[in-house]
């Protein structure tokens, strides 16, 4: 039976936050669904139900089916969930009964709260994480009273705290370390520690980027050259280049893509010449930055470079030593593996480069490199944006203006009476007007 429409939705009040009551409709019958922080679904939730509740951020989701038997009607449905909100009331009646009795509630502080968040983590963190994690808390808990309660902190004690950790420090080294802390009270807050994320009205510090640049046909020859010359990462640092100068990836989209997306031995079906394409897809494990597919042209020295390297499936970059990934809170392992980060041999590449006497520029400048290259040789910039996976040409002309060559048609602008230097269809126009006139 199909449905017929969606409950109105519902707010219940808890201590811990508003919590909303809405309905979706799951296959055959309607569920109810509850959306509110963790520590108020908690509350809510029968204990033998809580291992259902979803965590979405700072936020929680339960969805169940509100009666034994199916609901396919909205009258049946309003009905339940009254009798839902009911029990729901009292449960929170219960709490407030029990939070005004005179005993107090033990104090957290800002220790025992990052020590909580790190039980929780143990198994999402890697040790590199873990390492990072704990030398910027040790700052916080030197410029923050780390035994008073949480519950006493402020937006003054945290704006105060993060200008003494300023000091020589980088605006976007502070922004991380911030994080940290936030993400301690994040924990406490969804624990029921904290009444108010009261955290959410400080802003990040800004960050002073360095201008971004990009290398020219002379640092892409020197590339070249450097890829030649090297024994060790040989294979990482071609692909690297030829994936960033040839195809415009960005970092995320290079250590994602798979081999199965290089079609290199596609051909027009009628000329049956070569035409290699790159489709990259969105699926469930992974998505390019703006969310959509798109197919990229390979051009012809980047096809016979990645012919040289195909394999039959699996990453394009992949390292010499695969380390299988670990689920969270199980023993064995998964036989999906990490994508393989090139930073170490995309430096070695640069430095190279930079020996030689080129520009010291970011990985993901190659994408500027393959841009300006192709905006140099004529190609429209509707192509490029389309390659580059930009919605429009926007972005194009505010950063590679300066690059788009000059354009004959703007000389369709002209304002001479002599009908023999006007283009044919202009002189049949000023004729037709001038026997009209006439």
């Amino acid at each position: 039976m199909a449905r017929i429409g969606q409950m109105r939705k519902r707010t219940l009040t808890t201590p811990h936050g508003l919590v909303r009551v809405s309905s979706l409709w799951k296959r055959d019958r309607y569920w109810l669904c509850l959306y509110g922080p963790f520590a108020a679904l908690l509350m809510l939730c029968p204990a033998s139900s809580q291992q259902s509740i979803e965590r979405i951020g700072a936020q929680a989701r339960w969805r169940f089916a509100p009666a034994r038997q199916p609901i396919t009607s909205l009258r049946d449905l309003e009905e339940a969930c009254s009798q839902w909100q009911r029990k729901w009331l009292e449960l929170v009646q219960l709490h407030e009964e029990g939070a005004s009795a005179p005993q107090e509630s033990a104090a957290v502080s800002l220790t025992s709260a990052w020590e909580r968040l790190c039980r929780r983590k143990v198994d999402e963190w890697a040790a590199s994480t873990r390492r990072k994690n704990t030398d910027y808390m040790a700052t916080w808990l030197k410029l923050l009273p780390a035994t008073c309660d949480i519950r006493i902190l402020t937006v003054e004690d945290a704006l105060g705290a993060r200008q003494q950790a300023r000091g020589n420090r980088k605006a976007t080294t502070v922004n991380d370390m911030f994080a940290v802390l936030l993400q301690v009270l994040d924990h406490a807050f969804q624990e029921g520690d904290l009444p108010q994320r009261w955290w959410q009205r400080i802003k990040r510090l800004p960050e002073d980027r360095p201008g971004s640049d990009w290398w020219g046909e002379h640092e892409v020859r020197l590339a070249k050259e450097v890829v030649a010359a090297d024994a060790v990462y040989r294979t990482q640092m071609e692909l690297l280049l030829y994936l960033g100068v040839y195809l415009g990836l960005r970092k995320g989209e290079m250590t994602n893509l798979r081999w199965q997306d290089l079609h290199l031995d596609r051909c027009h079906p009628q000329t049956e010449k070569p035409e290699p394409i790159c489709i990259l897809r969105c699926d469930a494990e992974w998505r390019p930055k703006n969310g959509k597919s798109r197919t990229i042209p390979i051009p012809t020295e980047a096809a016979a470079v990645l012919r040289r390297h195909r394999q039959k499936d699996g990453y394009v970059l992949q390292a010499k030593k695969v380390m299988p990934r670990r689920k969270a809170g199980e023993e064995r392992r998964d036989p999906r593996h990490y994508p393989y980060w090139p930073d170490k041999a995309w430096r070695r590449l640069r430095e190279g480069v930079v020996a030689k006497g080129g520009k010291r520029v970011r990985l993901h400048d190659l994408r500027h490199s393959y841009a300006s290259l192709l905006l140099n040789r004529n190609v429209r910039a509707e192509k490029v944006a389309a390659w580059m996976g930009h919605r429009d040409t926007s972005m194009i002309f505010e950063r590679y203006g300066h690059l788009l060559t000059y354009d004959a048609e703007v000389n369709a602008l002209t304002f001479d009476e002599d009908p023999g230097s006007v283009r044919e269809g202009s002189s049949r126009i000023i004729r037709f007007a001038a026997h009209v006139s006439a």
